[in-house]
């Protein structure tokens, strides 16, 4: 009988696809897309096209994949 080995990984653990949500501090606009490496909650990233305010990652999360 074997035991299971501390902080090995669990096979039955579903898989997650992580999304991040970057949003505009003033208009507010959700944009959701797929997680890259160096993503940060809070971290600015870029100027808005409608009204010039920062855009800035409010949300990072996970989601399972959807069954056909």
């Amino acid at each position: 009988m074997s035991l299971p080995i501390m902080g090995a990984p669990d096979k039955k653990a579903k898989k997650l696809t992580v999304y991040t949500i970057e949003e505009c501090v003033k208009c507010k606009k959700p944009v959701k897309r797929e997680f890259k490496d160096g993503d940060l909650v809070h971290k600015i990233l870029d100027k808005c096209k409608d009204c010039n305010e920062n855009i800035m990652i409010s949300l990072i999360y996970g989601e399972e994949p959807k069954k056909n």
